[in-house]
């Protein structure tokens, strides 16, 4: 079976997507004990891991070898060989418009910002893996065009191709459109490996959204095990 590791995995979701699409996921990763509580719960078969991601925010031979450390916890054991998929969803707020409205644009360094560049010692940690990096469609804006060039210029050496946000604006999904019941769009993008073609964007798979009526109403089957949870109503 193909494995994966969920870096910032929270309660889980990208987890069980990964499942989904027929991963074993070794490994999750998130500094909130909550959602590591959560992610236990949910997928008790994978190990989850407490680790600050900001350690790994800075490109250098420590954070590589830091981050190979990390893997070897994860239960891989050459991750020189590794040729698994890392799953990859740093925190959003930073480059989310609503955090911008009605203000002044914000440092395009925040310290929040950084984190996605902490994808860098992964990645040269394991340079026969592959990434899948999610976030929110503010990543892709103008605004946040250093945070662009200095990510995509490391991604360049390490992986020999040049990304830019033009290109990536090809893998804005829509949720709705593969079934979930909500309409929010996330750039979901692969960091293949060098010479790899690209895969096309997947295509929806559903051609009727679905609302939360159809998820978790009466006739749904499901079923809320929370007793303080108040009752859904159309």
């Amino acid at each position: 079976m193909r494995e994966a590791i969920a870096w910032f995995a929270g309660l889980g979701g990208s987890s069980h997507g990964a499942r989904l699409a027929g991963y074993r996921v070794l490994a999750a990763i998130d500094s909130w004990e909550w959602a590591r509580k959560c992610h236990a719960h949910n997928m008790p078969e994978t190990r989850v891991l407490d680790f600050d991601l900001r350690k790994l925010t800075a490109f250098t031979p420590a954070t590589v070898a830091l981050a190979r450390d990390l893997l070897r916890e994860c239960g891989v054991k050459e991750p020189q060989r590794w040729q698994g998929v890392h799953i990859f969803t740093p925190p959003c707020p930073a480059f989310s418009r609503a955090k911008y409205l009605g203000k002044r644009l914000g440092d395009a360094f925040d310290s929040d910002n950084r984190l996605i560049f902490s994808m860098l010692p992964i990645l040269a940690a394991t340079p026969m893996s592959r990434m899948v990096v999610e976030n929110v469609t503010g990543f892709l804006e103008e605004t946040f065009e250093p945070v662009h060039d200095e990510l995509f210029e490391e991604l360049q050496r390490l992986r020999g191709y040049r990304l830019h946000a033009d290109f990536l604006r090809r893998y804005v999904l829509c949720a709705a459109e593969f079934g979930l019941c909500q309409i929010r769009r996330r750039p979901i993008f692969p960091i293949m490996l060098p010479d790899e073609p690209w895969p096309m964007p997947p295509i929806p798979t559903v051609l009727k959204w679905r609302t939360l009526w159809d998820v978790l109403g009466p006739d749904s089957g499901h079923r809320d095990v929370d007793p303080l949870c108040p009752a859904l109503t159309p």
